[in-house]
């Protein structure tokens, strides 16, 4: 699975920290979602196409109370 984007929201807590992922298989589009640290569970839905998952994403984006970066 290639990562196409990544984003953080820019917290180090291990409560805080949030992580959102836009990637694909070259056929399904996924977006996935962390809350915590690498040891948490990720959220993960995939989509027909890159259009349905960055219109998730970009949903998924203006939920975030702080300013996420772009760690692609």
């Amino acid at each position: 699975m290639r990562i196409v984007g990544h984003w953080w929201n820019g917290s180090w807590g291990r409560l805080t920290r949030r992580d959102v992922w836009l990637k694909t298989d070259g056929n399904r589009w996924y977006v996935q979602a962390r809350q915590g640290d690498g040891d948490r569970p990720v959220w993960s839905r995939p989509y027909l196409t890159e259009e349905a998952a960055r219109q998730q994403l970009a949903a998924m984006l203006a939920r975030g109370a702080k300013q996420w970066r772009d760690i692609t």
